[in-house]
């Protein structure tokens, strides 16, 4: 077969992939006028960053039906994949094949398209490690810090109602506690979910990005949920200073933190001893509490405050 004929197959089903693509990453209407031609050195990793059953859709809806000769060789290079469908066999680029097409289409070589994966992968990386906690992010760490949940030992475990009526009450005491002092706004709101989950396992369970935030000091799995910040079975001063840094940056200069203190320090001391299955040593709210004093006193000014609209 001629390499002509091979590169108008791959080219044909280019064409159909792209629209089908499109379709799919570029849903609003200001994206509508993008030229993902412009931009095609994205595509892979876009197609990495999908779930698995979106993923499959685009491959599948973008797939045709080709000359057994031409497929056989196509296959043979590892150019295409088969799709399973209900009629005729079809087949899709595989990401050889879309490499392959960017190379022809655009005469951008394999190596440059390697280099630039790996720096949209990088910036990627980045700004998902660098990017600040949410509101929701910051409400959990907090919650768990003042509850003295730094290890899987004295985790909370929604396991009881007890636990979830409690958990729930410290959610939202802390949530008012934000807003008042600007770290959340009036808008955000602790919100039911389907299924009938519980409000305060459905707001941990929505936290996908929590732990790689945290450099994976947040723990929650299997409705267990803490900050692992002990050593040696004592909480580690600069692994704290880090999670607060991490939970009150970005934070308002006009508000009281003083005052701050003094009502995230009662709905510690309100709430700490009132979960079951768990038991906390005394001396470890106290070393939060001392800490966060220090930290709302001196430290947080160290870091960025909101800018001035």
């Amino acid at each position: 077969m001629e390499q002509i004929n091979i590169n108008s197959e791959l080219l044909k089903l280019y064409e159909l992939f792209l629209e089908k693509y499109s379709k799919t990453v570029y849903k609003t209407k200001k994206s509508k006028n993008i030229d993902i031609k412009k931009d095609e050195t994205r595509i892979i990793l876009e197609l990495i960053k999908m779930n698995g059953n979106t993923r499959s859709k685009v491959f599948s809806s973008s797939a045709l039906w080709l000359n057994p000769a031409n497929s056989e060789a196509l296959l043979e290079k590892g150019l295409i994949q088969s799709i399973c469908c209900e009629h005729d066999e079809k087949y899709a680029l595989s990401l050889t094949g879309i490499a392959t097409c960017i190379q022809l289409n655009s005469s951008i070589s394999f190596e440059q398209q390697y280099k630039d994966f790996l720096i949209l992968s990088d910036k990627k990386f980045n700004k998902t490690e660098d990017t600040q906690l949410d509101w929701r992010e910051k409400l959990a760490t907090v919650s768990l810090i003042l509850l003295a949940s730094t290890s899987e030992q004295t985790a909370i475990r929604l396991v009881n109602n007890q636990n979830k009526t409690v958990l729930l009450d410290v959610l939202q005491e802390v949530l008012s506690c934000m807003k008042k002092y600007r770290f959340a706004e009036e808008a955000d709101m602790l919100k039911s979910v389907g299924r009938g989950e519980d409000i305060a396992a459905g707001h941990f369970a929505r936290l996908d990005t929590l732990p790689r935030r945290t450099n994976h000091h947040y723990y929650g799995k299997d409705y267990v949920y803490y900050i692992n910040i002990e050593t040696n079975h004592n909480i580690d001063n600069e692994k704290l200073s880090f999670i607060f840094k991490r939970c009150f940056s970005n934070f308002n200069e006009t508000s009281d933190f003083i005052e701050m203190y003094e009502d995230l320090s009662k709905i510690s001391q309100k709430y700490s001893h009132r979960f079951l299955h768990r038991k906390i040593e005394p001396r470890s709210t106290i070393i939060i509490l001392n800490k966060l004093k220090e930290f709302l006193q001196t430290e947080i000014f160290q870091l960025s405050p909101q800018k001035k609209s």
